[in-house]
């Protein structure tokens, strides 16, 4: 039984909420301290159930309040869905986030991942260069930005599973999506970009200059052909193709949805547009070992248009 969300509050049955999951019951007689509950340890063995949202749970910092334990549930389960990492952009991308309540916002159905991998928590994201926004928690946006680190996010959050998360991800032996919904209004130069880095240690402060710059790049063509390249940096100035597809290969003015496809056997790249297949078999197996995501647009936009990307999903097919 939880700590009730309104009303008043007794120090005693939230002491016996930690004791025996429930708020209204106070079998031991053990008289508590608010910093003891507050900072997990008092009742013995019994720390904070950080599954519990953020705004659910005290914060564990001086001076305590038993208002913080508003809505608090000692045995709240493990709210982890399926996938590596999975972002709905619901809240602040760059703050501190809530872990997913067993599902996604936006009515969201989480990915199945066939390696049993769950993530619970949000990613933390950066901002780089300018021109970026997060639009009523539910998508983020990257607009025009006269600044040479151009307009990004970045999440170094590619391995968030509960509870072994990584600082990276490796897919040489297993196969692997990376799904996203994008939307590019028409007109400007704009071009969206979604960067998978395979280098620890990519600048995060300059986008010209940083060294070193090795990872694959999809990028999505503001042109009147729309078409999508498939390139790998090898350095900053060094970024052969590998794919390029025809023309028209995704709409403007209108959500799509990005699937892309890793097959580590052959190290073959897919990736389809709204379920259909634009890049089939593009062969690569320059990385295997990633440290980020990126989405970035061009500098050189026009000021009254924007990317947008509504959520990622990454997993085992």
């Amino acid at each position: 039984m939880a700590v009730p969300s309104s009303g008043p509050l007794s120090l005693t049955s939230i002491h016996a909420e930690f004791n025996e999951d429930d708020y209204y019951v106070n079998a031991d007689g053990y008289s508590p301290s608010l910093t003891g509950l507050s900072t997990g340890g008092a009742p013995l063995n019994e720390a904070i159930n950080t599954y519990n949202n953020s705004a659910d749970r005290p914060n564990g910092s001086a001076p305590h309040a038993m208002s913080e334990f508003y809505a608090y549930n000692h045995d709240e389960p493990n709210p982890a869905i399926g996938g590596w990492m999975v972002d709905d952009f619901s809240e602040d991308p760059t703050g501190t986030r809530s872990s997913f309540a067993t599902s996604l916002g936006d009515g969201l159905s989480a990915p199945s991942d066939a390696g049993g991998a769950q993530t619970a928590a949000r990613p933390v994201w950066s901002e780089l260069g300018g021109g970026t926004s997060h639009v009523s928690n539910d998508y983020i946006k990257m607009a025009f930005v006269n600044n040479n680190n151009h307009s990004q996010w970045r999440t170094a959050h590619v391995d968030n599973r509960t509870p072994t998360a990584s600082s990276n991800l490796s897919v040489a032996s297993k196969n692997f999506v990376w799904e996203f919904s994008f939307y590019m209004a028409s007109g400007g130069n704009k071009d969206l970009v979604f960067f998978i880095e395979a280098s620890s240690g990519m600048s995060t402060t300059a986008w010209a200059s940083g060294a070193p710059w090795t990872g694959y790049k999809f990028q999505f063509d503001d042109s009147g052909n729309s078409r999508i390249w498939f390139k790998k940096f090898l350095a900053y100035n060094n970024q052969p193709t590998i794919y390029s597809s025809g023309t028209y290969a995704f709409s403007k003015n209108a959500w799509q949805t990005c699937k892309i496809e890793h097959t580590h056997s052959s190290d073959r790249w897919k990736l389809q547009i709204n379920g259909t297949t634009i890049i089939n078999g593009a062969g690569d197996s320059s990385f295997d070992t990633f440290y980020g995501y990126r989405f970035w647009t061009a500098k050189q936009a026009n000021g009254s248009t924007d990317n947008r990307v509504d959520y990622i999903k990454t997993y085992q097919p």
